[in-house]
């Protein structure tokens, strides 16, 4: 990971000018990255703790609504299960992971907002009632 972003510097491209097995995203971003902090061993590490709090938060925050215990749990086992294989690593995969549990957040937190109506009742499509408003009813 210090290396592929150096060659996509350089004018490279991943899959046909050298083998990566992932898509290349990850390597633009740590590309962006070490143009603006340098192509450091701490840098690199960085971005990988940076994409595994990413994970650990993600899954946190998705779990906030059935309580403090369950979300503390989730955001730990999420990192246990992360970090431990790979280390403070910057791959493409815990960054789209990261990516996508933060994608469902927002998502849900828009739809919880606004009900979805169906048959005149109003129904929620995460099973859990906002702050100060009633529960929903079908």
């Amino acid at each position: 990971m210090l290396v592929f972003p150096e060659l996509v510097r350089e004018g490279f491209v991943p899959n046909r000018d050298f083998l990566h097995l992932y898509g290349p995203g990850s390597l633009w971003v740590l590309a962006g990255v070490y143009e603006l902090f340098g192509t450091t061993l701490a840098v690199e590490r960085t971005v990988g703790f940076l994409q595994q709090i990413g994970v650990a938060f993600g899954v946190l925050v998705l779990l906030r609504p059935w309580g403090r215990t369950v979300a503390a749990t989730g955001g730990v086992v999420a990192a246990v299960i992360v970090v431990p294989p790979i280390g403070l690593t910057a791959l493409a995969w815990v960054g789209a992971v990261a990516l996508g549990l933060w994608s469902l957040h927002f998502a849900l937190a828009g739809a919880t907002t606004h009900p979805l109506r169906i048959g005149g009742s109003r129904w929620r499509i995460v099973p859990f009632a906002a702050p100060n408003s009633s529960r929903a009813t079908g």
